[in-house]
């Protein structure tokens, strides 16, 4: 009887040895590298509710499009097409641990297939830059600044 108590405590230990080495050794820092490469491929993916999670509810940016409002951007975009594939490249990422906030600069490079074979469709953007609060949540995208993203 004592050895089928003792499997309880061994997982029990187990998953408190697990949270203790998360705290210590996942920074802020690839918390929101993970939290990036998350809205990436929810938007590739076509998962609108994966992204919601992403973006905090007082969400801005300089287009005055709300939470709601780029959600409902992003899906308008993806239901054009079929295939999205995003390229980042140049990441750069500064977090501010005591303010708990950060921000990430990078370039995006999008290939996107029109539904119904369209033909391939391509975008180059400059500089994206997102801000990130970090909430009881976890951290989440609460400002972007962008460029007019044309799709050529």
């Amino acid at each position: 009887m004592k050895r089928w108590l003792l499997i309880p405590c061994a997982l029990l230990g187990g998953i408190l040895l697990w949270q203790v080495c998360r705290g210590l050794f996942i920074t802020d820092e690839k918390l929101v590298r993970n939290l990036i490469t998350t809205m990436q491929h929810a938007v590739e993916r076509n998962k609108i509710l994966a992204l919601n999670d992403c973006i905090a509810a007082d969400y801005t940016d300089e287009h005055s499009l709300d939470k709601s409002s780029l959600l409902g951007a992003i899906r308008g975009v993806r239901s054009q097409y079929d295939i999205m594939l995003i390229r980042l490249s140049d990441l750069k990422l500064e977090v501010n641990a005591p303010d708990k906030t950060a921000q990430a600069a990078f370039t995006v490079n999008v290939v996107a297939h029109r539904a119904g074979g369209g033909g391939e469709t391509t975008m180059d953007a400059d500089r994206v830059r997102l801000f990130f609060r970090k909430t009881d949540d976890g951290w989440k995208l609460s400002r972007a600044e962008y460029p007019e993203m044309d799709f050529k």
